[in-house]
């Protein structure tokens, strides 16, 4: 079963995560947690998940404000340390609401934004410039433990050339995003893993700050300019 697989997961020196939905149904049509928060909560501490990514399909998004706070205390009943991730911004977003980036942090340890990723250099590129267009709303609520999501990497597939894979991990560490793989592991190339892999952009990354890169500077031509305040007053820049 999946506590088993979890087992197996946690013996390979990874982290186990799971995906849920609000809803009734999630996005592919299968059963949500609507109604049974507390339940599921149980049982997913039961499987000692790590991480925990509730989507939003098949749900009022006018009930995100009550209900992605509802299952944020259904973990916290189960005395497990759960990362929770959610999708409550990005849904809001796309129906022109105004997210409650305040509640949404207190609430999230990390948060999706804007739209899904795709393997493409026209979607990694798309996602960056609305972080660049939106980030002085966004970056008051990014730091230690409560983080936005520009959605996965995806270095190591089909769409993306080294370079725009050099570009996608080196703004990625810059916005101090959460560094979640979409990759099979066990079939990545060297030049992939390596990009993957930089202890420079991973330490950028994950300085303690914890400050949320900005664009400043964009000329014709798609030339960009972003930076990010480090510790002990230093600063990096892509």
């Amino acid at each position: 079963g999946i506590r088993a697989l979890s087992d197996y997961v946690h013996s390979l020196g990874l982290k186990f995560g799971i995906y849920e939905d609000y809803g009734t149904e999630t996005c592919a049509g299968y059963p949500g947690i609507l109604g049974h928060l507390s339940v599921d909560a149980e049982t997913f501490a039961s499987w000692k998940v790590d991480y925990l990514k509730l989507d939003g399909c098949n749900a009022d998004i006018k009930d995100f404000d009550t209900g992605y706070p509802a299952m944020e205390d259904a973990l916290n009943a189960t005395g497990v340390s759960i990362a929770y991730s959610c999708s409550w911004p990005a849904y809001q977003e796309f129906d022109k609401m105004k997210p409650n980036y305040s509640a949404i942090a207190h609430s999230c340890n990390l948060w999706r934004n804007w739209a899904d990723i795709d393997d493409s250099w026209e979607s990694v590129y798309s996602i960056v410039q609305w972080f660049g267009d939106n980030q002085d709303r966004l970056s008051p609520f990014h730091g230690p433990g409560h983080w936005n999501d520009p959605d996965m990497l995806v270095i190591g597939n089909y769409g993306l050339s080294p370079g725009q894979s050099r570009a996608q991990m080196a703004l990625w560490s810059i916005m101090a995003a959460p560094l979640i793989l979409s990759v099979d592991l066990r079939t990545i190339n060297d030049w992939a893993r390596d990009i993957l892999l930089n202890k420079n952009l991973i330490a950028i990354n994950q300085d303690p700050l914890g400050a949320m890169g900005r664009r400043i500077l964009k000329l014709d031509g798609n030339v960009e300019v972003w930076s990010k305040p480090l510790q002990d007053d230093r600063t990096a820049v892509v």
